[in-house]
This record gives C-alpha cells, sequence and structure tokens, in this order.
C-alpha cells in the first residue's frame, strides 16, 4: 500500500484538519499506479498495431497474422490484470467519499467559526460557500455566504469595482 504524503504548502492558507489528512493516508493508490501503468502499455501497444498495419503489405500474412493475434493476446490480458484493480481503486474511492460525506457537516460549523471569527476573510467565506454547495447545492444560504463575499470583494481590491447588491 503506498499511502499520499501530504505537502507541504508554505502558504498562510488555514491548515486542513488532521482527520482528512489521516483519511487520505489510509488511501491505497498502488492500483491507481498499476492502472496508470496498464494503460500506458496499452498505449503502447495501439502504436505497434498502427505500425503493423501499415505495414502489412510488406510483410507475409502469415507474419502479419501472428503478430496481430500477439498483440490482441497482450491487450486482452491488460485487459483481465485491469479488472480487480478497477474495482479495488473504486472501493478506495468509495472510503474517500464516505468519509467527505460523513465530515461535511463538522467542517461546515469549523468554518463558520472561521468566518465568525473574521467576517472579512473571503477566502474563509468562500470555502464555507463550497463546503454548504456539497451539503446542498440548492441552499439558501449558499447564496447568502457568496452575496456576502462578493459585497465584499471590492474592498478587498482596494476599492475598485462595484459592490454586488443584494436580492
Amino acid at each position: 500500500m503506498k499511502p499520499i504524503k501530504a505537502a507541504d504548502t508554505g502558504s498562510d492558507a488555514p491548515a486542513v484538519p488532521p482527520s482528512f489528512l489521516d483519511s487520505l493516508k489510509a488511501i491505497d493508490v498502488s492500483s491507481l499506479e498499476r492502472l496508470i501503468a496498464i494503460r500506458q502499455e496499452n498505449e503502447r501497444i495501439a502504436q505497434y498495431r498502427a505500425k503493423a498495419d501499415a505495414k502489412k503489405k510488406d510483410v507475409a500474412e502469415a507474419v502479419y497474422a501472428r503478430v496481430s493475434q500477439d498483440y490482441a493476446k497482450r491487450a486482452a490480458a491488460l485487459e483481465q490484470q485491469s479488472a480487480p484493480l478497477r474495482t479495488q481503486a473504486r472501493a478506495e474511492y468509495r472510503k474517500l467519499l464516505l468519509w467527505d460525506e460523513s465530515h461535511t457537516g463538522e467542517a461546515i460549523k469549523e468554518q463558520r467559526k472561521v468566518v465568525a471569527e473574521n467576517p472579512k476573510d473571503l477566502d474563509a467565506k468562500r470555502t464555507l460557500a463550497l463546503l454548504l454547495a456539497r451539503q446542498d447545492p440548492n441552499s439558501a444560504l449558499i447564496k447568502t455566504a457568496l452575496e456576502d463575499a462578493l459585497e465584499q470583494a471590492p474592498a478587498a481590491f482596494g476599492g475598485k469595482g462595484k459592490a454586488v447588491p443584494r436580492r
């Protein structure tokens, strides 16, 4: 199992909650890495097949048939190898989705605290709006959070531009 390592961004952005980083470490990406290698090999075989088709008239029919069958067998073997890997990759992706669904409410509460502590922080308001959108895309709370962020945007850019009127 090869876990994803968290990158140090070195920015002033708020840190990602440790529980999310822990969940990322639990995701096994080795199946994805192997699927990528299989896809690259399939592309290479497709290139070989194209070259064989282009040179078909220059070689004996038996040679062309043998080479074509070999490429077909290799492609079928790769397809057979990729089937369980795709299943494994989907299972790992589901783990990540389930974590996300179960922790969105918690993240919204934390982000609301950040916005309450610093009401002029546009990034915090945008993040809150995105979290709310993830939970309920048609929520009126999202529209309010986005409108608040947009109203303050001109001030954040030195007073240039117009404020967006509330609806």
